[in-house]
C-alpha cells in the first residue's frame, strides 16, 4: 500500500489506514477492549467515532483537529491501535502538548513491538510530507511510550505542565 493519506506500509509490516467515511464505524467496533481496562481512553475514542458518525466526519477538524487518525493494522491484518498525525506547525501550548504524532496501542497488542512499528510508520508518513522536525509527546509516567519514542530516535527537549489535565508532558523531537 502507498500514498500519503490512504495507507502506508513500513518495513516492519504495519499499515496505517486513514480513518474516513468508508471505515470510521470500525473504530466503534474495535475500541471495546479499552472499556474494561482503560475507561478514559475508551470514552475518548467512543466520543470521537460517534462524533464522526453524527457529523459525517466534519468532527475530524476539531482542537486536535488539524490531526488525522489512522488505524494501525499489523501483519495479520488486525487493528492493533490508532495513530494521530498532524502535519501542521505547533503554534500554541495545546498543539505543542499533543505533538505531531500520538499513538495508542490496544492493551492486548502491547509488548509485541506494535507501538514501535506504529510510531516508525507515522514518522515515515510525516517524512514523506517533507516534515523535518517532528514533535512527539507522552505523559511523564508513561514509561513504555517514553522508551518507544527514544527507540525511534526521539531526543528529549523539555518537560511541560499540562494546565488542563494537570500532568507533566515530556516533549521529544525526531
Amino acid at each position: 500500500m502507498g500514498g500519503s493519506d490512504g495507507g502506508l506500509m513500513n518495513p516492519y509490516n504495519v499499515t496505517l489506514i486513514l480513518v474516513d467515511k468508508s471505515n470510521y464505524s470500525l473504530g466503534l467496533d474495535v475500541i471495546h477492549e479499552y472499556k474494561e481496562m482503560e475507561l478514559g481512553i475508551y470514552n475518548y475514542y467512543r466520543k470521537y467515532f460517534e462524533g464522526l458518525e453524527r457529523c459525517n466526519l466534519e468532527a475530524a477538524d476539531t482542537a486536535e483537529t488539524r490531526s488525522k487518525y489512522y488505524y494501525v493494522y499489523n501483519e495479520d491484518s488486525s487493528i492493533v491501535g490508532f495513530v494521530r498525525i498532524t502535519d501542521e506547525d505547533l503554534y500554541d501550548l495545546r498543539s505543542r502538548l499533543l505533538g505531531h504524532i500520538g499513538f495508542d496501542i490496544f492493551p492486548s497488542a502491547r509488548r509485541k513491538g506494535n507501538g514501535y512499528k506504529a510510531l516508525t510508520a507515522a514518522i515515515a508518513l510525516l517524512r514523506e510530507k517533507d516534515r523535518e522536525s517532528i514533535t512527539i509527546t507522552c505523559k511523564e509516567d508513561n514509561l513504555p511510550s517514553k522508551k518507544i519514542i527514544e527507540k525511534c530516535g526521539g531526543q528529549f527537549q523539555s518537560e511541560v505542565d499540562d494546565p488542563i489535565f494537570k500532568i507533566k508532558v515530556l516533549i521529544y523531537t525526531v
